[in-house]
């Protein structure tokens, strides 16, 4: 609506926005939450503790969103298992992904060897994934008669992520676009013309 109308939304009871502690034992059909914490130390502060982080995430009936700095979240275990069973369960977003220029944006690690998490795949089949679509975008690159390449939907998070940090690692342009399950990449080469 108008001027006032986030004010609006807020006072009619639909919108709710409180603490950890607030929504003990209630439910709601959506939750964000805001991990505000951010600094290369990965201090997290009170984010460490678990028990309230649970709570947090166990109060959405039908869709949780977090929200926060992958690089300082995934220094904690739980955390980092948190961020890595919400991704390959659900979708990931990262800042790139909104127009952040890379030089704001790390790559997340939420599968290193700081996080504890059992991994959806097996080590071997991430460094796979990585090798394929290296392979993928170096013939991309080779390629002088094409200069814009779309990944497919087929693409899991994990999968664009990689495909982010690639581009961002061998110079490709990059934009996502889509939404939800359509979200593809699309790559091109800076300065790229057509041959004669």
């Amino acid at each position: 609506g108008g001027a006032g109308g986030g004010l609006a939304d807020l006072s009619s009871g639909r919108l709710e926005i409180g603490t950890v502690d607030g929504f003990q034992g209630r439910e709601k059909e959506v939750i964000v939450i805001s991990l505000v914490r951010s600094n290369p130390k990965g201090d997290v502060g009170f984010l460490s503790e678990d028990r309230r982080m649970n709570v947090a995430v166990t109060r959405a009936r039908r869709q949780v969103a977090l929200i926060g700095d992958s690089s300082t979240v995934a220094r904690h275990p739980f955390l980092c298992r948190l961020v890595h069973y919400l991704s390959t369960h659900g979708e990931l977003r990262s800042a790139l992904d909104y127009g952040a220029g890379p030089s704001l944006v790390q790559p997340m690690n939420i599968s290193g060897a700081g996080c504890a998490a059992p991994a959806r795949r097996e080590p071997a089949d991430e460094a796979q994934v990585e090798s394929a679509l290296r392979s993928t975008l170096q013939a991309f690159l080779a390629d002088a008669a094409t200069g814009r390449l779309r990944l497919g939907a087929d693409l899991t998070s994990f999968e664009r992520m990689v495909a982010h940090r690639l581009c961002e690692e061998m110079g490709i342009d990059h934009e996502s676009v889509g939404d939800g399950r359509k979200r593809r990449l699309i790559l091109s080469k800076a300065g790229w013309e057509p041959p004669k």
